[in-house]
């Protein structure tokens, strides 16, 4: 099985994104975990679960938008393979 080539600077460009990306949907989770765990808040307990669950809702979205992004960037910085010279006819020619 070949090595599959990619152009270094999309590769890279990719992942960095992809990091930063799954960072906030991280950071989404935790801010709907906190809103959700807010004890003595004066904000009513099931308003605060369904902010909670619209956060989470949205981290999970988002971490699955990053995820799809980043497969098709790489897919993207992939470089084609290179073709193969057709030997044949250079051995026609040789024999003529």
């Amino acid at each position: 099985m070949e090595k599959q080539q990619f152009d270094m600077q999309k590769r890279t460009r990719a992942n960095i994104t992809a990091a930063f990306r799954a960072l906030v949907s991280g950071y989404l989770a935790w801010l709907g975990s906190k809103i959700a765990n807010a004890e003595g808040s004066s904000m009513p307990a099931l308003t605060a679960q369904l902010i909670s669950a619209a956060f989470i809702i949205a981290a999970l979205g988002f971490g699955v938008y990053t995820w799809k992004r980043w497969r098709s960037d790489l897919e993207a910085a992939r470089l084609p393979a290179t073709i193969q010279p057709d030997t044949t006819q250079e051995e026609d020619q040789c024999e003529d």
